[in-house]
């Protein structure tokens, strides 16, 4: 397959955590309308690559990385890209309200000129078993509570995808603590988002209930 035919290849990625490798000289694609699965025991470097992925931290050196066959470099300051990161320290306020944090993490998002109402957030909330909660300050939830805040926060992201950009979700195990009917939801909302023509890369210990069959890149520690 040629490379254009790639949603993502990457390839020639290094990455340290201090004078450890984690990662030597590793590759990788996704074809169009596929999600790529992280698979690899704690410390193998998974939420490394992510946060790489994402430019929140740096490569031990420049890597290849081609969008649709064209030379990128970085997923973050790509046009063709809207990117949605979720790690496991989101940034969400403790003293303000479910609704009102997901409010602020749109605000960080960019929608671009079409705003998205209130009436839409609370809709999110809703689906994702949220919308009862979404008065309570962020710091009374619980882990699930907080994990389907998050998956709201994607919801949304479906909602305000374009035709000029790929959705791109860069997610660090995302169905920890959610109950079996949480995690279906996760995998229906990852369904959604590969038949709007998006992909994904997760990090994950397991098969996401609902979602298509993923693509497996295994980490070793």
């Amino acid at each position: 397959m040629s490379a254009e035919n790639f949603a993502l290849k990457a390839s020639r990625i290094f990455l340290s955590r201090g004078r450890r490798r984690l990662i030597n000289d590793l590759s990788f694609w996704i074809e169009p309308g596929q999600w790529l699965a992280l698979h690899g025991p704690n410390g193998s470097g998974k939420s490394t690559l992510l946060r790489a992925l994402c430019g929140l931290r740096s490569f031990d050196q420049e890597p290849e990385l081609s969008f649709h066959g064209q030379a990128i470099t970085s997923l973050a300051r790509c046009s063709g890209i809207r990117l949605i990161f979720q790690g496991h320290a989101q940034g969400w306020k403790d003293g303000l309200s479910a609704f009102e944090n997901l409010r602020w993490q749109l605000s960080l998002d960019h929608y671009g000129t079409a705003p998205i109402g209130d009436h839409a957030l609370e809709s999110a909330l809703e689906r994702c078993g949220i919308g009862q909660q979404r008065h309570l300050p962020f710091a009374v939830l619980s882990a699930g509570q907080r994990r389907r805040l998050a998956m709201s926060r994607l919801v949304l992201s479906l909602q305000g995808a374009g035709h000029q950009q790929r959705l791109c979700w860069l997610l660090d195990e995302p169905s920890t603590a959610l109950d079996d009917q949480g995690q279906a939801l996760m995998g229906s909302l990852l369904t959604q988002l590969l038949q709007q023509g998006g992909f994904a890369i997760i990090a994950t210990h397991g098969a996401i209930p609902n979602a298509p069959k993923a693509a497996v890149l295994q980490l070793s520690a």
